[in-house]
């Protein structure tokens, strides 16, 4: 009967039943759908007899779609209709958006170890609070990778302490932690979409093929913290990098040049020398995190002292100079 139906006799889409409907699927029209959603027709498995000659609407007999193949239904006017399509692509948008502030966070500790006069859960809050909260994202991970025959049971435990996941990674092969880092940013890229932010804490140089395609062909916010053998290719290809002196050394000399490393004072940019960019952090605290200064912005946070040009990032910090070497002056 189906294959004698023409087009200029197929009964209004008002009589004919919703596949959807009929299997008992939730569908994404509702109200709103122009087939029919009879609840005594789907309760029979009965075939109308007089369809598709049958007018009544209300008929308590099953109305199959007979219409012959490449027709199609008269789309909807209305562009508010909740279809399928319009389902997905909302989901990937709420996707996009939950992802924009999330960042995962990966520890070459092989490559990158902790200092013998640092304690790990101290490093770690530092990096969370300058690099995390600062920048108003949401951890989703932070896991360390090596050989844990290789750190102290003190270490264990202040990482554990600290919520970092610690990932065994036998030392039986060369190249073992850099694979399961790998592995794991090749996860953490299907879980995610970008402009998610991955955090790397690393020196090694075979990572750049990597970074490179998650900044530029997959479109995610790459970040380094860098050693001091790490190479100039390696910080070239991400969004911006660290030196890891910054989170590590609070009683030694930082330099700007040296710890807040971006793109826009990466190797290429006239170098400055480094007694104007001398930063005194003898007594610095980084329960009050460095501001990151950018060279354009540099004068607003600076302290100046008018004897020997050094600059300081607070005012506390300038007096304690100048009263330690004896700098004092009148106005």
């Amino acid at each position: 009967m189906a294959s004698n139906v023409n087009t200029e006799t197929i009964p209004p889409q008002s009589l004919v039943d919703c596949n959807y409907f009929m299997n008992r699927i939730k569908c994404y029209y509702g109200n709103a759908c122009r087939f029919r959603h009879c609840q005594h027709a789907i309760r029979r498995t009965q075939r109308c007899a007089k369809w598709p000659n049958c007018n009544n609407v209300k008929c308590l007999y099953r109305h199959p779609s007979i219409v012959p193949k490449g027709w199609k239904p008269v789309p909807l006017p209305s562009a508010n209709v909740f279809t399928p399509s319009i389902l997905y692509s909302q989901l990937r948008e709420h996707k996009q958006k939950s992802s924009e502030n999330v960042v995962g966070i990966f520890w070459d500790l092989e490559n990158v170890q902790i200092p013998r006069t640092q304690k790990p859960f101290d490093i770690v809050q530092r990096i969370r609070e300058m690099l995390v909260i600062k920048a108003n994202l949401q951890e989703i991970g932070f896991t360390c990778y090596c050989d844990v025959s290789t750190i102290s049971q003190i270490n264990q435990i202040s990482l554990i302490h600290a919520n970092v996941r610690i990932a065994h990674v036998p030392n039986g092969k060369p190249g073992s932690v850099d694979r399961q880092i790998l592995l794991d940013l090749d996860r953490f890229e299907r879980a995610h979409d970008p402009p998610a932010t991955i955090i790397l804490i690393t020196g090694d140089i075979d990572f750049v093929g990597k970074l490179s395609d998650l900044r530029h062909q997959a479109h995610f916010h790459v970040i380094v913290v860098h050693n001091k053998s790490a190479k100039e290719e390696l910080k070239a290809i991400v969004n911006a990098y660290y030196s890891w002196d910054l989170f590590t050394a609070p009683d030694k000399v930082l330099y700007l040049n040296d710890t807040l490393d971006t793109p826009a004072l990466s190797p290429g940019a006239p170098a400055s020398s480094k007694m104007d960019n001398f930063i005194d952090s003898k007594n610095l605290n980084f329960e009050t995190p460095i501001p990151v200064i950018n060279a354009s912005h540099e004068a607003n946070y600076s302290f100046e002292c008018s004897v020997c040009t050094r600059v300081f990032i607070n005012y506390d910090a300038l007096r304690q100079h100048q009263k330690a070497k004896r700098h004092l002056f009148n106005c």
